[in-house]
């Protein structure tokens, strides 16, 4: 029973929706009649079958467009999802191709040293000696530098001086 009440309530709203445009075409009809200096009103009954005629078509022409655009709106949703779905697919295995190529090349590169080589000391006793020349050398230095220094003059201490409160005479 509800199917059925719909489809009646469908029909009634297309049958008004007809009236109405075969009424404003009608209207149209006649003003433009009336601008070209005719009598409208002798020819009205013509203007009227005219309008239910145009109206007609008008509907047709509606319906199997509308029909055209349900169908095209309907069969380019499944087509834009593929499409959404393998330009995914092709980002995926470019970002797998890109990680393959970044372990390939990461596994090509050598380390670099930057820190200075130095040989590895053979004995304990190569390596004191090394490490007692240069603090021999400098206490050396500093020797020589104390000896050939001008001696430094004692000053005598200062006498403080008296404020500028309590003068003195």
């Amino acid at each position: 029973m509800k199917n059925s009440k719909a489809e009646v309530q469908k029909k009634a709203e297309k049958k008004a929706a007809k009236k109405e445009l075969e009424k404003s075409l009608t209207a149209k009809f006649f003003e433009a009649v009336k601008n070209l200096g005719h009598d409208a009103e002798q020819i009205g009954e013509d203007l009227v079958l005219v309008s239910k005629f145009v109206a007609k078509k008008i509907g047709k022409k509606l319906g199997s467009t509308k029909k055209k655009v349900e169908e095209n709106a309907t069969d380019g949703v499944p087509a834009i999802a593929k499409k959404a779905a393998s330009a995914k697919r092709e980002v995926k295995k470019d970002i797998q191709k890109t990680k393959q190529a970044i372990k390939k090349v990461t596994a090509k590169a050598k380390p670099v040293i930057s820190s200075v080589k130095v040989e590895a000391i053979a004995t304990a006793e190569k390596a004191a000696k090394l490490i007692t020349k240069p603090v021999a050398s400098t206490t050396a230095k500093v020797t020589k530098a104390t000896k050939t220094a001008p001696a430094v003059k004692k000053m005598p201490a200062r006498k403080p001086k008296a404020s500028p409160e309590t003068p003195e005479s």
